[in-house]
């Protein structure tokens, strides 16, 4: 009797263990898809908590650039300021973090930089003035990481997969539309409460909220990859999860100072590791490039400051779109169709810039034209003035929203699938190779880029966006190289 009471609770403890993981998929064949869908739907909580974060002092400064006017910090100084630190941080992020993947792992690098990006945040929201150009750029430096490692941790649950290149790139797809939905978060929802509370408890209370569930969304995923590790192995249900991540093992490579130099001397020797980084800072552009139609949108239009912020949503909204479009590119049949889809993306994101240009050529004329030409010009095409500024405010919504909807996939997804393709052999050299990318995609094309772009627009917006538009050709014709890797 005893005996059969010790094994009854014994069957009802494996039944227990059996019945946990409903979330994290039942042990059965079907637990590598059911996990796949679980790491992809945490990798998308994480980095949506993470732009969300990164995306707060962009509704912050103008509020902030107010409040210091009469100290002795002018409000253009300090908005100066906190972008050209900010990118130094990102930019150091970048350089070191791939290594950092590495070293002490995907799992836990991701886990503790969100929530050093909280504290950051929680810095910038409680700091001096002084000090914001500071908080800012540690939030840059803590949220540069997450591309690469939940890149890296999509790659290894691809693995597992039975078609591990299309979960791949769904899952880069899935995550990008974190990006743009922290972004669109920000735009919005951020917007509405700033009427009713002040920034700094704003600020407060994001750092908190999203750093906490960007965390817990990382412990699941560190869960559902043991479990789908041990039941790869066939252990037993009745050892019990532990979520040490001291003890997480995130790479059978043995990482050490020489490998790791070995290893990141044989990515900057490659030469496609240049040519794919090179032609993604090219892309990059279009993905920032709401930094700067906010000023054009209020120069060409007149525009209240405040609400010209909020008229780039549609370059949010067409990053969504381009990204929902770029989901067949893993499915195109051969190298042929995946040249020609890319050739309509650059194609498609160059007309764009010149229809920018154009639009500029177009408010110069009316604005500098003879008296009598500028109102035979009202007469014929726009009746009144209001007309025309609703026109040009169409118009280069429309044209953000075709720029940033055929640069979606150029930016999101062929930079990890290159990178993963041609460092296929070694998961520390795909770490470093897809962090350093970001990395010289910036230093070397982006920023130049956009500093030569604010020159330019001194003297002539159209031919600024004509150098953005040059500068895409230059990129495509680089990645029509580096397409073995596609």
């Amino acid at each position: 009797a005893g005996k059969r009471r010790r094994t009854k609770r014994v069957s009802s403890s494996a039944s227990v263990g059996l019945s946990l993981p409903l979330f994290f998929g039942s042990l059965s064949n079907r637990t590598e898809e059911h996990g796949g869908y679980v790491i992809q739907w945490t990798c998308f909580l994480t980095y949506f908590c993470s732009t969300t974060l990164l995306n707060l002092p962009v509704i912050f400064l103008p509020v902030v650039a107010t409040s210091v006017q009469n100290e002795s910090m002018s409000s253009t100084s300090l908005v100066a300021s906190v972008a050209s630190v900010a990118v130094f941080g990102s930019a150091v992020g970048k350089l070191i973090n791939g290594s950092v993947c590495t070293v002490i792992g995907v799992t836990r690098s991701t886990f503790w930089y969100i929530f050093g990006l909280g504290l950051c945040t929680f810095w910038f929201s409680v700091g001096s003035p002084s000090s914001l150009p500071y908080a800012n750029a540690g939030m840059e430096f803590f949220g540069s990481i997450q591309w690469t490692a939940l890149s890296m941790i999509l790659r290894r649950a691809a693995s597992r997969q039975k078609d591990g290149a299309r979960y791949f790139s769904n899952g880069i797809a899935f995550m990008s539309y974190a990006s743009t939905g922290g972004s669109f978060l920000t735009k919005t929802l951020g917007i509405l409460l700033l009427q009713y509370f002040d920034w700094q408890t704003l600020g407060k209370g994001a750092a908190f909220f999203f750093s906490a569930v960007g965390g817990l969304a990382i412990i699941v995923m560190s869960l559902q990859m043991q479990l789908m590790e041990r039941y790869k192995r066939n252990l037993s249900v009745k050892n019990e999860m532990d979520v040490n991540f001291k003890k997480e093992k995130d790479t059978t490579e043995k990482i050490t100072p020489i490998s790791l130099l070995k290893d990141i001397r044989c990515v900057i020797s490659n030469h496609l590791f240049w040519v794919v980084g090179l032609a993604h800072g090219a892309s990059m552009l279009g993905r920032s490039s709401d930094r700067v139609l906010g000023a054009f949108f209020q120069l060409l239009t007149n525009h209240s400051p405040r609400i010209c912020g909020g008229l780039t949503i549609s370059s949010t909204l067409g990053l969504i779109y381009g990204l929902n479009q770029g989901k067949k590119f893993a499915t195109l049949p051969g190298k042929d169709s995946k040249r020609k889809f890319l050739y309509q993306r650059y194609k498609g994101a160059i007309f764009a810039t010149l229809s920018l240009s154009f639009v500029a050529a177009a408010r110069r004329t009316i604005t500098t034209a003879p008296r009598e030409p500028a109102q035979f010009l009202d007469f014929v095409f726009m009746p009144s003035s209001s007309v025309y500024i609703l026109a040009f405010t169409v118009w280069i919504a429309i044209s953000a929203f075709y720029l940033a909807s055929n640069t979606a996939v150029l930016f999101f997804q062929i930079p990890s699938i290159a990178t993963m393709n041609a460092f296929s052999k070694s998961e520390s050299q795909q770490a470093i190779a897809l962090s350093a990318l970001e990395a010289i995609a910036f230093s070397l094309v982006a920023a130049p880029s956009w500093k030569l772009f604010g020159v330019l627009s001194c003297y002539s917006y159209e031919a600024a966006w004509i150098m953005i538009g040059v500068t895409l050709a230059i990129g495509g014709l680089l990645l029509f190289r580096a397409h073995t890797v596609l």
